[in-house]
């Protein structure tokens, strides 16, 4: 348990901190960026990849999410932010 303690919020044990901590990274701040790639390709649960890739501003990323992705709807909101993004620019 204290261990826990020591771990940033993005890498907690509870799906629901990592979840909320991936609301909070900025992904215009390269450091941050990073931290949501790493959520978006390899937590575990789903509902917390899904917030990072709703996080990510990283074109190429989501591109990569799109075609690499087991899970059809990771890759369904992985195209949509991509739109989103591509339509904003």
């Amino acid at each position: 348990m204290f261990v826990d303690l020591l771990k940033p919020r993005w890498r907690h044990p509870s799906a629901a901190v990592r979840s909320l901590a991936a609301t909070k990274l900025n992904p215009n701040k390269k450091s941050d960026a990073g931290k949501l790639r790493q959520l978006a390709y390899h937590d575990p649960d789903p509902e917390v990849r899904s917030v990072a890739i709703t996080r990510l501003t990283d074109l190429q990323l989501l591109i990569e999410l799109l075609e690499q992705s087991a899970n059809p709807a990771l890759a369904d909101l992985a195209a949509s932010r991509l739109i989103t993004l591509t339509e904003q620019g």
